[in-house]
């Protein structure tokens, strides 16, 4: 097997949802790839895993020309940045995996990159978390993710187990398929050189979640479930239909190149049945 260039190692802070994926997408294209993981779970194959906070993440990280960080901040701050800020520094390329949350409009507007402006106390943090990625490591390239989705995560599954909930409310919600998320930090980590900048990830196809349960339904050839009340709802959808608003990815389109291959959801979520 031919050895892997010393400039194409990658390690990923948090080998979750966007972390495997973006390390599967890696790996594919010939990195070698790292990763943190939590105590006791699954190590992925095909990547080398460390448990986060032990020893090696810092010696392992070293010998890595790229750093992906997708653990989200606490309120405390961020702890890659609080524990491994003098190890991120000069770095070929480190990548911050955010959130639109920062965005708290409710018109339905389109939102750019400079239009930042949080609701919640999640996007407060995030906001304050990117800023002292920007000040503590440069360059960086920080990725603003809509709410991401893929096989065996989506309203699919939702349906099938009988817990899809949603409001009937016309707010625009945005989503982006993991394998689309992945593929942009890809074109990121693969430019060279590079400097810092922030980048709105979604689909083309901002739109309220009624529509979005009543396609899956439809692939599922069931009935969908009614509309719950926002009473009804869990904290965490509570947050999600609280504000509305469409981002705006021409940036990421035009720097990057990137374009999503599932553009809409009627394109992603069959690759999830």
């Amino acid at each position: 097997m031919a050895a892997v260039p010393a400039d194409k190692g990658l390690f990923v802070f948090g080998l979750g949802h966007i972390g495997k994926e973006v390390a599967v997408q890696a790996s594919r294209e010939g990195w070698r790839v790292t990763g943190t993981i939590r105590k006791g779970e699954e190590k992925m194959k095909g990547v080398k895993c460390v448990e986060y906070g032990m020893n090696d993440v810092g010696k392992e990280m070293e010998r890595c020309s790229h750093v992906l960080v997708t653990i989200p901040p606490v309120k405390g701050g961020d702890i890659v940045l609080k524990n491994y800020v003098k190890s991120l520094r000069g770095k070929k390329w480190v990548g911050y995996a955010s959130s639109a949350s920062v965005y708290g409009q409710t018109d339905g507007r389109l939102v750019s990159e400079t239009d930042a402006k949080p609701k919640s106390e999640k996007g407060a943090v995030r906001v304050a978390v990117e800023a002292a990625w920007k000040s503590k490591v440069s360059p960086v390239q920080i990725f603003r993710l809509a709410g991401l989705y893929g096989p065996s995560r989506s309203i699919i599954d939702r349906l099938r187990s009988r817990t899809a909930r949603y409001v009937e409310g016309g707010e625009y919600i945005n989503r982006v398929h993991h394998a689309d998320a992945a593929s942009a930090i890809l074109l990121s980590m693969n430019r060279a050189p590079f400097t810092s900048n922030t980048y709105n990830i979604a689909d083309d196809c901002p739109c309220d979640q009624g529509a979005v349960v009543r396609y899956a339904a439809s692939l599922l050839n069931m009935p969908p479930p009614p509309p719950t009340p926002l009473s009804g709802l869990p904290s965490r959808l509570l947050a999600l239909h609280s504000t509305s608003k469409r981002l705006d990815t021409s940036r990421a389109k035009s720097h990057l190149g990137w374009r999503p291959r599932f553009s809409s959801y009627k394109t992603g979520l069959p690759s999830c049945l």
